[in-house]
């Protein structure tokens, strides 16, 4: 059996202990009325409040996106949701897989997400929510805890990114082997424009690694925007604001230098956690993969 070390001295994980992996979580399609479907792989859950005028559809294959597109036609995309899966490898123990997935929960997400640059963000909304609680409470000055499901962005926005431990699907309880921490990039209205995602066949083919990495970028920390040493009082000066902010950036992370933040004053560039963007580009990738085999020229209607 292979050892990891899961937590290194920065409290940050070994990547090579995780498996990532993304996917579709759900399509939401505009629909003339109740449609007979094909036989698909996904699941269908029909919009009874709007007259069934729309379908979602849940873990959508790339045959399904190609089975809808060849026999029911260009039916309008209204809203998709991408996700980002996060698992211990098969390596770690049973009683450990819990605690490394609240520490990617905490050290990865909480700390250094920063999903800004994807299309119709928002700049600064970040909050999360806490089962129990009466709202919603930021997240720029303290960590939250692992089990808080984190928010980029207003559920009422165009795009809004979601992280959160995955215990349940559809409603119904994981095994622990399938447990996972996720997040989650939604789109809908502008950013499905911007995106080119117009129908269910824009769904295959599309470029899912370029479009959607910026929503799951993170980073591993900050530098100063200028170098203002001069002298050697201003080289001791900025030591102590760099070793501050280095500090700033392991309790808090990102967060600690937006809107709100601890150090919001300070002009710093973030470092980007090349590692961490290339496992889920990666993943991304994959993705993309899967769907660029099926794709193919928009046929009429049977």
């Amino acid at each position: 059996m292979k050892s990891h070390n899961l937590m290194a001295p920065t409290s940050r994980i070994d990547l090579e202990a995780l498996i990532f992996a993304a996917k579709i979580d759900f399509a939401t399609f505009k629909s003339p009325g109740r449609l007979a479907l094909p036989t698909l792989d996904g699941t269908v859950h029909w919009g009874r409040k709007d007259h069934f005028r729309s379908f979602t559809l849940h873990d959508p294959s790339p045959n399904d996106i190609a089975a809808l597109t060849c026999l029911i036609g260009p039916l309008p995309l209204l809203e998709v949701e991408f996700a980002v899966d996060i698992r211990p490898d098969d390596s770690v123990p049973i009683n450990a897989r819990e605690g490394v997935l609240t520490t990617v929960m905490v050290d990865l997400f909480a700390r250094c997400l920063d999903p800004r640059d994807g299309q119709a963000m928002l700049p600064h909304f970040r909050a999360f929510y806490r089962p129990g609680w009466a709202g919603i409470g930021p997240f720029n000055l303290r960590l939250p805890l692992p089990s808080d499901q984190q928010l980029h962005g207003h559920k009422s926005d165009d795009a809004q990114v979601k992280c959160y431990l995955k215990y349940r699907d559809q409603g119904k309880p994981l095994p622990e082997t399938k447990w996972v921490a996720r997040v989650e990039a939604r789109l809908t209205g502008q950013a499905l424009i911007t995106h080119g995602l117009l129908d269910v066949s824009d769904l295959n083919g599309f470029a899912y690694r370029k479009r959607l990495a910026p929503y799951f970028r993170h980073i591993a920390g900050v530098r100063p925007m200028v170098d203002q040493i001069g002298t050697p009082m201003g080289a001791v000066l900025c030591l102590a604001h760099d070793k501050f902010n280095a500090d700033c950036f392991d309790e808090i992370g990102v967060g600690a230098f937006l809107k709100g933040g601890r150090r919001a004053h300070q002009k710093v560039h973030f470092r980007r956690d090349i590692a961490t963007n290339n496992r889920i580009g990666q993943a991304l990738q994959r993705l993309e993969q899967r769907h660029a085999a099926m794709q193919f020229v928009r046929q009429t209607p049977i």
